[in-house]
């Protein structure tokens, strides 16, 4: 329990990722920390491999559920958490309502994505129904204000925002403090209580979704006839749920909330990507070619550690997760954003191959021009010889008529036809004046 007596204990699990503030801002980041996390040596990873097979053992309470062994448990998935940003507060009772303690952490994966995870400890009065808990906690969406922790949460996002600037421009330098912005609107409420199910609680969220949709009842709390689970868009409620059960539920919401933001950041990136690929065409580089390629990589990357920790899940947190992911679209996006990047990525790939060919063309033509002058020498030089040496005219001429034939052939032969007639133009123009 989560207070003395008969109190209804509850906790509210704020997730709030960070928000690039420019796609170059992203790539920065992205490129610095993929596979190159453990370079800080004094953030710990959280890469465990525990699994609770028994959900009623009472191994976890609602006290000791956190984040951190949550990410811990997690199979194929990693984190980081940072010891030093760690933040906690205490309220006498009554001091700040219902609300008796608060503690933040800062974590961050391999995929760009940095989550302040802000646990808040609860406790409500014997006679309070998951209807009023839901809407002390959800109501207008403005949780910040309802918890009374609007400036603690700015203080956090503030210093969350210089941590994020410190780990990343540790590797590259040109990261501006601003960089990444954490807000309200980034952040995704988890309320867990051990309040049973009242339906009232369905009425509170019939203007986001279908009274069909809140209240089927196919997933995890089908087990559990007085429970209630359901993640919507913008929150979670997890209702009279045996701890061990919220702990991993608590898992899967975190990998998910990662996965959608980090597939935020990679729509943003293409937002302007294909524009600026056509204004660029004629300059077309390596630098962009290689950039488009790696993040490319990292996207597959991404799409690959996310399956491999979701076909992981015993069965029916599998299936959780894969109705959350149905509802937030994430496989939509997973899809669209594979077309866009490797589309993205052949554009460049081709642009900068026609930009080598022009440039290879144009050396072509400037060697062909000096060739032309080194024969114009030549022509001077046997015209002289011709002069002095009293030769036939129509043996120089044939013997002239020869090489310009065999230069010609070799340049018919070849897929510079340009260069053939520059050639041949100016040969001609030559033996003309000589022969006149």
């Amino acid at each position: 329990m989560m207070s003395d007596g008969d109190a209804i204990g509850t906790k509210v699990f704020l997730l709030s990722c960070g928000q690039y503030t420019t796609k170059k801002n992203f790539i920065t980041a992205l490129f610095s920390l993929i596979n190159r996390s453990d370079q800080n040596a004094e953030h710990v990873r959280l890469d465990g491999d525990r699994v609770l097979y028994d959900e009623t053992s009472g191994s976890v309470t609602l006290s000791t559920l956190n984040a951190a062994t949550a990410i811990d448990m997690a199979r194929h998935y990693s984190m980081f958490v940072i010891p030093g940003f760690r933040k906690e507060v205490s309220f006498g009772q009554g001091d700040n309502g219902p609300v008796q303690r608060v503690e933040s952490n800062l974590f961050y994966d391999e995929d760009g994505c940095f989550l302040v995870v802000t646990e808040v400890d609860m406790a409500f009065a014997p006679d309070s129904d998951s209807e009023s808990i839901c809407k002390y906690v959800l109501a207008r969406r403005e949780v910040f204000a309802n918890l009374g922790l609007v400036d603690y949460m700015e203080g956090i996002f503030r210093q969350a925002e210089a941590a994020v600037h410190e780990v990343v421009s540790a590797r590259e330098k040109k990261f501006p403090k601003d960089g990444v912005r954490f807000s309200q609107e980034c952040t995704l409420p988890l309320l867990v209580s051990e309040a049973e199910m009242s339906n009232g609680v369905l009425e509170r969220f019939r203007n986001e979704e279908s009274l069909k949709s809140i209240s089927c009842r196919e997933g995890i709390d089908s087990e559990y006839p007085e429970a209630f689970f359901h993640p919507g868009w913008n929150y979670t409620v997890a209702l009279n749920l045996p701890p061990q059960v919220c702990l991993n539920l608590l898992q899967i919401m975190i990998r998910c909330q990662c996965l959608f933001f980090c597939l935020g950041y990679f729509k943003t990136y293409f937002q302007d990507e294909f524009r600026i690929a056509s204004d660029r065409r004629h300059i077309m580089g390596h630098r962009e070619v290689e950039e488009a390629d790696r993040v490319r990589l990292a996207f597959h990357d991404l799409s690959a550690r996310y399956f491999a920790f979701q076909n992981k899940l015993f069965p029916k947190y599998h299936d959780e997760a894969v109705r959350l992911l149905q509802r937030w679209h994430c496989y939509d996006d997973l899809e669209n954003i594979e077309k866009y990047i490797d589309l993205n990525f052949q554009a460049k790939e081709r642009l900068h191959n026609t930009n080598l060919e022009r440039q290879n063309e144009k050396q072509n033509y400037a060697l062909a021009l000096i060739a032309v002058f080194q024969v114009l020498a030549i022509f001077g030089a046997l015209s002289d010889g011709v002069s002095v040496l009293s030769f036939s005219q129509e043996v120089f001429w044939a013997g002239t008529a020869l090489c310009i034939g065999s230069i010609a052939a070799f340049f018919i032969l070849s897929r510079y036809t340009v260069s053939l007639f520059v050639f041949l133009g100016v040969s001609l123009a030559v033996a003309g004046y000589l022969f006149i």
